[in-house]
């Protein structure tokens, strides 16, 4: 194993928060030295800036059956298995949200797909539209040109990393068709040619029209846009051809992605443009187009799933439902996770071993070399051929303190310090928990690849909503004039029984010098600074 670097999460987050400082003070350091001092005593201890840092460890995703399991249950079409090995292996094992979700889309019903990000929500609806169009080959209705799915982004940045999936996937699909259509797709095919050669240096694949024009003479099969542009396709006479006639007839799935960003007015706007294709298509039949809603941040519990069914109901207007405890009517697809804890302990590796064992592993010692200093400690001895990480993994799984670990991060995330002092105690506690941690991330879950404890650390810094000064001559000796929390009426002259406004106060970044913000009134025939709130 090559020598990683390591990272100690108590003094990664000192020199952010130091990093933070340095630079807030010296870009809004006020000239006035009071002012100036005061700030950074604010700054230094005065103010709850950060939180953290925070340990978390999401479980693995369950895995299911593979694609090739799924064309023995006659749930997909066998061609499926000429994917190739980088697009997708066939055997392998998906998680057990892409199984339902592809399930659920073979049977006709719309679904919200909720999992986390790099969990394949990509292929929950990608395989379902593949194994449809397989279908139309079969039955030889593919070579008519149409739309079959419209995959719909917020943003042209996801639906171009969409189309390079799309590259991968349908290489060995040259009868299948996909198309971008977004603001800057060219409309002549000369430019855009031009175009992808300068931007990609190669040539693009039979099956992707890269222009305007080709899209219009002969529709995709899968045609991928944001919601703006798919305002002017409905409009614009020269885009009929994707939604009239002969190559309009053969709408089947839309796709949204990101589907939270769908909320309020604009969720209103797409709910209606949704409506309008579908009437434009198929004349307002219900139940022919399928919809798919894909998001990392929608629902937080089975109780929730009800009311985002309801949610998808009326974004696409079509049935979408969540009965509890009856899987055949639940349209939320929410993502499986296997537990962390998966031994029970048998052996306990002394605190102080902690770290040289870490300094071994990171130093690329051999599995020999890991097994002896854990010699007389009782852990589980190697098999002959097994790598350092499975090693880790089968002895660090049972051992007394990595299970406490695992069984206290399957409850949440955990403030790293008083994990560590609960853990070990002691003024070295921070240090062994980072390299015990350290150890679990390199260890391999049995029979997986996936660490024995996928943590990631959280430094929280918080928003400052500005500085704020109390100008009256009156204020108490040895109470600050300046306060990072926003105040109506300074405390300071409040405890003597004194009431004095707080006005935000700003600095020129140029020059130090310091200014007040407010609003002029008139008061007694003269013109007053007024704190401007709100409070």
């Amino acid at each position: 194993m090559e020598e990683t670097l390591t990272l100690n999460p108590l003094d990664a987050g000192t020199e952010i928060r130091s990093a933070f400082v340095r630079y807030f003070n010296s870009t809004y350091s006020p000239r006035d030295q009071r002012l100036r001092q005061e700030l950074q005593d604010a700054l230094a201890d005065k103010f709850r800036l950060t939180q953290g840092p925070y340990v978390q460890a999401a479980p693995p995703y369950a895995k299911a059956k593979s694609l090739k399991d799924l064309v023995a249950d006659n749930v997909l079409n066998s061609s499926i298995l000429r994917l190739t090995e980088s697009a997708f292996p066939t055997d392998r094992a998906l998680y057990h949200h892409q199984e339902e979700a592809i399930r659920k889309l073979c049977e006709g019903r719309n679904l919200i797909i909720s999992t986390g990000t790099g969990s394949g929500k990509t292929e929950c609806f990608l395989f379902p539209i593949l194994h449809y169009l397989l279908e139309e080959a079969e039955a030889g209705t593919l070579s008519d040109p149409g739309v079959r799915a419209l995959l719909l982004y917020p943003m042209n940045a996801l639906a171009n990393d969409q189309v390079k999936r799309l590259r991968q996937v349908l290489a060995p699909f040259p009868d299948i068709t996909f198309g971008r259509f977004v603001g800057d797709t060219p409309n002549d095919a000369k430019t855009a040619l031009d175009t992808f050669r300068a931007r990609f240096g190669d040539e693009p694949g039979p099956n992707e029209l890269i222009a305007r024009d080709q899209m219009r003479d002969r529709p995709p099969h899968i045609l991928l846009t944001n919601y703006a542009m798919l305002e002017y396709l409905l409009l614009r006479p020269a885009d009929t051809s994707l939604f009239d006639g002969p190559t309009g007839r053969h709408w089947r799935f839309i796709v949204l992605d990101e589907v939270h960003v769908y909320d309020g007015a604009q969720g209103a706007e797409v709910a209606m443009l949704l409506r309008r294709v579908r009437d434009r298509v198929n004349e307002s039949e219900r139940g022919r187009i399928q919809f798919v809603g894909t998001s990392a941040t929608l629902g937080s519990g089975e109780s929730a799933y009800p009311a985002l069914a309801e949610y998808a109901k009326l974004l696409f207007d079509e049935k979408v439902e969540y009965l509890e405890g009856d899987s055949s009517r639940q349209d939320i697809v929410p993502p499986r996770r296997e537990t962390l804890v998966t031994h029970a302990s048998s052996w306990t590796l002394a605190p102080e071993q902690v770290e040289p064992l870490r300094d071994q592993v990171l130093t690329g010692a051999a599995v020999s070399e890991i097994s002896a200093l854990l010699a007389g400690c009782g852990a589980p001895q190697p098999d002959a051929t097994v790598s350092v990480g499975s090693y880790l993994g089968e002895a660090l799984s049972c051992e007394a303190t990595v299970v406490r670990l695992q069984a206290r991060l399957e409850g949440g995330s955990f403030d790293f310090s008083e994990l560590a002092s609960d853990l070990y105690g002691g003024a070295d506690a921070g240090p062994r928990l980072t390299a015990l941690i350290d150890l679990c991330v390199r260890a391999r879950r049995f029979d997986s690849d996936a660490p024995l404890i996928p943590a990631r650390y959280h430094f929280l810094i918080r928003a400052l909503e500005g500085a704020f000064v109390c100008q009256s001559p009156a204020h108490p000796s040895g109470e600050p004039r300046l306060l990072l929390s926003r105040h109506a009426r300074c405390p300071g002259c409040a405890s003597v029984r004194r009431e004095s406004q707080m006005f935000e106060f700003g600095v020129c970044r140029r020059c130090g010098a310091g200014y007040l913000l407010g609003v002029l009134r008139e008061e007694d025939g003269l013109e007053r600074l007024q704190t401007s709130g709100p409070f």
